[in-house]
């Protein structure tokens, strides 16, 4: 198991301050456990304590990854596709993001400062 430590801020009158709300966590699919046992893909809510949680999860493979859904109150919900490493503690921001599909790690994709209309693509 790894422990995964969750921070998250929210700006508000030029300072940052914990945010509201909540992550569900759930395998991406059905996985083999200990002794051969199917462990199926039940998620599991982590409420937020004045910004942070933390939470102690089976480490990802290259087989399956963990889907988090992001509630944070007064934004949009987003789903992410994370690995969690064999070795931890960990902070949240320290995962990697993936592909859903591929597992493989997701590309970032962002505007060239110095070349507008024109993208940089990186790992």
């Amino acid at each position: 198991m790894t422990v995964v430590n969750i921070q998250v801020h929210v700006p508000a009158n030029g300072s940052l301050v914990p945010a509201a709300g909540s992550m569900r966590w759930e395998p991406s699919t059905r996985r083999t456990g200990a002794g051969g046992a199917l462990v199926l893909p039940a998620g599991f809510p982590i409420q937020l304590v004045m910004g942070a949680a933390s939470v102690d999860l089976d480490p990802s493979t290259d087989q399956w990854s963990w889907c988090v859904t992001e509630l944070f109150v007064g934004q949009p919900s987003r789903r992410r596709y994370l690995t969690v490493p064999a070795t931890g503690p960990v902070n949240y921001t320290d995962l990697i993001e993936v592909d859903p599909i591929s597992l493989e790690p997701a590309l970032a994709v962002s505007p060239d400062p110095d070349n507008p209309g024109f993208y940089l693509i990186g790992a």
